[in-house]
């Protein structure tokens, strides 16, 4: 599967926008053509109401499951796929890079790592943890943007980058199945694309 995920990505011409989700979802309701893109959304675009997202200061210590809140994600077609997990991109980050930093000593190989690469080998879990040190407690993903910052460019992200941190984050098995079924998705939403691509450049 992660090989297939290999010739998939090769072939993707990637387009970053900055739409909002709503705006993406109307329209690929409205035109056609958009069933031959394949539309990525962050996590929290899985439900469709806005007051049943979760916060991730709520689930910092465990994990949100939809099903015992009785809520469904939204119907979608098989060309629109979601990153993994029920937050957006911050709070997602923020959750396991929490993890890495409260748990330091059961995290000891990935910050031991950091002294084998000049660009990483600054980086120590009290540093890390002082970049969120103006959070408060009852947080919410507005407030991760502002600590986080705009672009993916700044301090976290040259982090999270640097380290690799989603490479060690997806390395443990417990996890891996997330990453299994978003390749899944992601190859679901290639095989519906790819004929109607093939198919309108002879039309």
């Amino acid at each position: 599967d992660l090989e297939d995920f290999q010739n998939i990505r090769d072939d993707i011409n990637q387009i970053v926008t900055h739409c909002g989700c709503d705006e993406l979802l109307d329209l690929a309701k409205a035109d056609r053509y958009f069933d031959r893109v394949i539309i990525m959304l962050d996590g929290d675009a899985r439900l469709p109401d806005k007051e049943n997202q979760p916060r991730v200061c709520d689930y910092l210590d465990t994990f949100f499951n939809p099903k015992e809140k009785g809520l469904n994600d939204r119907e979608h077609k098989p060309n629109i796929i979601f990153a993994p997990g029920y937050f957006a991109p911050e709070s997602y980050y923020y959750k396991f890079i929490r993890e890495i930093i409260v748990n330091e000593n059961s995290h000891l190989d990935f910050w031991r790592g950091m002294d084998r690469h000049e660009e990483t080998a600054l980086y120590t879990a009290d540093k890390i943890k002082n970049l969120f040190t103006t959070l408060e407690k009852q947080f919410s993903n507005d407030d991760l943007k502002s600590v986080f910052g705009e672009e993916m460019q700044g301090e976290i992200w040259d982090f999270i980058k640097n380290t690799k941190f989603l490479n060690y984050l997806y390395f443990d098995y417990s996890r891996v199945g997330v990453l299994l079924d978003f390749v899944e998705k992601l190859k679901a939403a290639y095989e519906m694309v790819l004929p109607l691509t093939v198919a309108n450049r002879y039309s």
